[in-house]
């Protein structure tokens, strides 16, 4: 990637109202569930893409990555074709006041220079 490029990430949401936030500790500290970002590189499997992230855990991913990499947008959105609300629920009332609880998240990184470089490399 270029100085100047972009990434564009949309993932599920771990702390969707829809989700299963099921390790308290990890749920607590804003964390999401199964692998650890911070040992995704080291680990060598095909199995990151069943991993639903908080959004903590992916600018935390980028930031491992290479400091690089600057976040200039970020924000949980809500696909309300997607999941089955009921308006005037009380699912629906949380979606429209807590953001955090939204179904998706969108993250857009900026490559603003290439001064570090990757910082961290999978070893093979």
């Amino acid at each position: 990637m270029k100085p100047g490029g972009r990434i564009i990430i949309t993932t599920p949401n771990y702390y969707s109202i829809f989700g299963r936030a099921c390790d308290l500790r990890r749920l607590l500290a804003g964390y999401g569930d199964r692998l650890a970002v911070k040992n995704i590189l080291d680990t060598r499997t095909f199995g990151h893409h069943w991993k639903e992230f908080s959004m903590k855990e992916v600018l935390l991913y980028f930031s491992l990555l290479s400091s690089d990499f600057r976040c200039i947008k970020y924000e949980y959105t809500d696909d309300r074709n997607a999941e089955a609300v009921t308006e005037g629920s009380i699912k629906e009332f949380l979606l429209s006041h807590v953001s955090s609880l939204r179904p998706n998240l969108y993250l857009e990184f900026e490559l603003a220079e290439k001064k570090a470089g990757i910082m961290k490399l999978r070893k093979v």
